[in-house]
């Protein structure tokens, strides 16, 4: 992960270029489509937790979410469960 300790006219830049490494806006995982933006709870493999902003997925099949701290990438095939939070707060952007 990546700790996000930048100024905020920087995030535009950050954004874009993860859109361009994470190029595809739907992911289907277990049934269930998830779009650019939505709020998620990811849970790996290793059993570890994060919830943000669904940033998108690579042609690699990596999966991107944003955190209130962290860019996340993670393997798709890594990932144990992917859910919609109802009641995440507000991931800031």
């Amino acid at each position: 992960p990546v700790e996000l300790g930048f100024k905020a006219r920087s995030m535009a830049k950050i954004m874009e270029r993860c859109y361009l490494l994470f190029p595809r806006e739907i992911v289907q995982f277990h049934g269930v489509t998830f779009h650019r933006g939505m709020i998620v709870r990811v849970v790996t493999d290793k059993q570890k937790v994060f919830e943000g902003r669904l940033i998108g997925l690579s042609n690699d099949n990596m999966l991107c979410v944003l955190t209130n701290r962290y860019i996340v990438a993670q393997e798709l095939h890594k990932v144990n469960e992917m859910n919609i939070c109802e009641t995440a707060k507000e991931i800031t952007q």
